[in-house]
């Protein structure tokens, strides 16, 4: 189905989801802006400069054929590529970091997506089959069984505490703070971010963004191995992904390695589905995933 053959978006399909991201916008920024502890400035903040954004995104992208369960994987996706450009941007002006300078651009950016779906309305979506949500949910549960509880165990390893002093000096307003990394600056703008937008951080904040990217990259390779082969494949490669150690190690310490592992099997997903369906929107979307992986690495 080529975009000139989508169906023409209802009015319903334009007011509902726009209202819906401004109004999802408007909370976070209010929970932001008012004094509350770390935790929850951190979860308002993945909602408004990564989950937010990437959903938004791929609803305008309209892409023909995709139910919910991928959808949502390719939002996450272009969520983070969103976070980093944006954090970067915010670097890039001169002197120190404000909170206000965050919640600005990633507030005027929602704001900006939701007008657009408001004038473009989004394609009707499938809801996806009972299997591949079940599938998913134990994925998740696995995944998150092993990467999420206790993720302040430990003081912070010597990479970390790198990452975390080239956010700070970025946040001050030292222009070289990313250029001198010996890393891509990527890691960086996803951890000044967050410790920005929170106001301080610890063990187990800084590291939840990158196990959280862990937890993606599974359901993307179990996407892939389902969309190359199928349904048995991609769970039993998800499940070997989440178990594995050396992955399961990294995804538990605030480096860039799950961000890459997610943002490449995403552009080897989007390559693929260019491959097969041979519209251009796809090979976009592997770009957008391949550069931020670059910028990550």
């Amino acid at each position: 189905m080529t975009a000139a053959e989508l169906p023409a978006p209802q009015q319903n399909s334009r007011a509902a989801p726009a209202v819906i991201a401004v109004a999802a916008a408007l909370i976070s920024l209010l929970v932001l802006a008012l004094p509350s502890n770390h935790w929850t400035n951190l979860l308002a903040f993945l909602a408004l400069g990564w989950l937010l954004p990437g959903i938004l995104v791929v609803l305008l992208l309209r892409l023909p054929d995709t139910e919910w369960p991928a959808q949502l994987l390719y939002a996450f996706g272009l969520g983070l590529a969103w976070l980093i450009g944006g954090a970067m941007l915010v670097h890039y002006i001169p002197g120190t970091i404000e909170r206000s300078q965050l919640l600005l651009i990633f507030g005027f950016g929602a704001l900006v997506l939701a007008l657009l779906i408001w004038r473009r309305g989004i394609a009707p979506i499938g809801a996806g089959s009972t299997e591949i949500w079940r599938w998913a949910l134990v994925l998740v549960l696995l995944a998150g069984f092993l990467r999420l509880p206790g993720l302040g165990y430990h003081e912070f390893h010597a990479d970390e505490v790198v990452l975390l002093r080239q956010a700070r000096r970025a946040v001050q307003g030292q222009d070289d703070a990313l250029a001198e990394h010996t890393k891509g600056p990527g890691e960086i703008a996803v951890a000044l971010a967050f410790y920005r937008a929170m106001g301080t951080t610890d063990e187990a904040t800084a590291r939840l963004p990158f196990a959280l990217m862990s937890i993606g990259s599974i359901l993307a390779l179990a996407w892939l191995g389902t969309r190359m082969l199928n349904g048995a494949t991609g769970v039993w490669a998800g499940i070997l992904l989440a178990t594995n150690g050396f992955a399961l190690g990294l995804s538990r310490i605030a480096q860039y390695q799950p961000a890459v592992l997610l943002l490449s099997v995403l552009a080897v997903l989007a390559m693929w589905e260019f491959a097969q369906k041979g519209e251009r929107r796809w090979l976009n979307l592997a770009a957008v995933y391949a550069i931020s992986g670059m910028v990550m690495h």
